[in-house]
C-alpha cells in the first residue's frame, strides 16, 4: 500500500483573541474630540489581534483601518451585540445607550461606560426637569448594570461615588500617539522676531472651556501679553463662535485673540507644534485630549483640575479656571516664556509619554476587558 503524504495546512486567516463593540457620537477627529483618542486605542488593540467594531451615529462616519465602522440607524444592532465579547459605551449618548445597553443586558453580554463627563455637574447645562427626570431614570439604569465605569480623573469619579449607583469605577485615561507630534525642541522658537508667540486652546469653542475667564485674564495682563496673541482652535460648539467673535471685537481685541474653525489632525499638529503655551482651563470636566496633545508636542500646560487626568501633575501647571487665578499664572508662564523658549523638559514630556501614550495604556485596556471584575 502506498501513502500519499498528507497536504500541507490551508493558511487560514488571522483569528482575533477578542471581539470589542464601541459606541461613540462620532468619529471625526475634532479638536479636543475622544475620537482622537479612540482612534488611537483602535490601532493598538488591533496591533493586540483584538477586533473592534464602532457603531456611531454618523451615516458617512470617517473610515478606520483598525476597526469596521456601523451606522446606528442602520446596522444591525443585535447581530453586532451579539458577536461581541464586550460593549464599550464611549460618552453616554442616550439614543446609542438606551439601543445598545438592554440589548446587551439581554444577551448576557458585559459592558463598560465611559461617562466623558456627562454625570459630573455641567453649568451649560441646564435642562427641564422632565429632561432630568428621563435622563436620571436612564442613567441610573445603565450604571448600575456596567461591568465597570471608567472616568478620566478623580474629581469625576468623586461625582459617581456619591450617586453610589455602581462601585465599580476606576481612573483610566484616554492616550496619544506620541510619536505623531515629535518636533523639533526649538519648532515655537524658529518664528520671525515680529512673530506673536501664541497661546493655544485646543477644543471646542464653547463657553464650558473657560474660555471667558480665560479672555478675561489676558486683558487684564496688558502689557505681560504684548508679543502674544490667544489662539483658540475647535469646532463650533453650539454656535457660540459668532457671540465670542463679537465679544472680542467690542473689547478691541482682534489683534490679541483668533479662532481657527474646525482644524483637522494635522492642522491641530502643526498649530501644537507653533505653540507657546497651551490652555486648558475647562469649568466641567471633558476629555482632555488636547491637553495630551500638548504635552506630546512639548508644548508647557495651564490646565483646570476639570480636566487633570492622574499622572500629569508634574507635567502640567494646575489651576483654578478662574480669573484672578488665570491671569496671575499665565504671567509667570509668560515671562518664563520669554525668557527661555518654554518647551516641555524632556524629562517631563517622557514622564507624560509613560502615563497617555499608548504604548503604556494599552495593557489596561485589555485588563479592563479581560476582567470579570468580580
Amino acid at each position: 500500500m502506498t501513502f500519499k503524504p498528507a497536504p500541507p495546512p490551508v493558511p487560514s486567516a488571522v483569528v482575533m483573541s477578542m471581539r470589542i463593540l464601541h459606541t461613540v457620537q462620532s468619529l471625526k477627529p475634532d479638536a479636543g474630540s475622544i475620537a482622537i483618542g479612540l482612534r488611537g486605542l483602535l490601532k493598538s488593540l488591533a496591533d493586540a489581534d483584538v477586533a473592534s467594531t464602532v457603531v456611531t451615529c454618523e451615516s458617512n462616519a470617517e473610515p478606520c483601518e483598525h476597526a469596521d465602522i456601523a451606522c446606528a440607524a442602520s446596522a444591525d444592532l443585535h447581530k453586532l451585540v451579539e458577536r461581541a465579547d464586550v460593549l464599550h459605551l464611549h460618552g453616554l449618548n442616550r439614543d446609542l445607550t438606551r439601543r445598545l445597553a438592554p440589548l446587551a443586558k439581554w444577551l448576557g453580554v458585559p459592558y463598560v461606560i465611559s461617562p466623558l463627563g456627562a454625570c459630573s455637574p455641567n453649568p451649560y447645562d441646564k435642562p427641564r426637569w422632565r429632561e432630568r427626570m428621563r435622563r436620571a431614570i436612564h442613567d441610573k439604569s445603565i450604571l448600575r448594570g456596567a461591568r465597570a465605569i471608567t472616568v478620566l480623573n478623580e474629581v469625576e469619579g468623586d461625582a459617581l461615588r456619591r450617586q453610589g449607583l455602581n462601585g465599580r469605577i476606576c481612573v483610566l485615561p484616554y492616550g496619544v500617539d506620541f510619536s505623531e507630534f515629535e518636533t523639533p525642541t526649538d519648532s515655537a522658537t524658529d518664528a520671525a522676531p515680529d512673530m506673536p508667540r501664541t497661546l493655544l486652546v485646543l477644543g471646542h469653542i464653547h463657553p464650558d472651556q473657560g474660555l471667558v475667564p480665560l479672555m478675561r485674564a489676558i486683558a487684564e495682563l496688558g502689557h505681560d501679553f504684548r508679543g502674544w496673541q490667544l489662539l483658540i482652535a475647535g469646532a463650533d460648539g453650539g454656535g457660540w463662535l459668532s457671540q465670542l467673535e463679537a465679544a472680542v471685537e467690542r473689547k478691541g481685541a482682534s489683534n490679541r485673540v483668533a479662532f481657527v474653525l474646525d482644524p483637522d489632525a494635522a492642522t491641530q499638529r502643526q498649530l501644537l507644534s507653533q505653540a507657546s503655551l497651551a490652555a486648558a482651563p475647562a469649568l466641567r470636566v471633558c476629555c482632555p485630549i488636547g491637553v495630551e496633545q500638548a504635552l506630546a508636542a512639548g508644548v508647557p500646560v495651564i490646565a483646570s483640575n476639570q480636566v487633570l487626568s492622574p499622572g500629569a501633575e508634574q507635567s502640567v501647571r494646575v489651576c483654578e479656571p478662574t480669573r484672578d487665578a488665570l491671569r496671575e499664572t499665565l504671567r509667570e508662564l509668560i515671562q518664563s516664556a520669554n525668557a527661555d523658549g518654554a518647551r516641555l523638559s524632556t524629562e517631563a514630556r517622557e514622564s507624560a509619554r509613560h502615563v497617555f501614550d499608548w504604548t503604556f495604556l494599552r495593557d489596561k485596556y485589555m485588563r479592563l476587558y479581560r476582567s470579570d471584575n468580580e
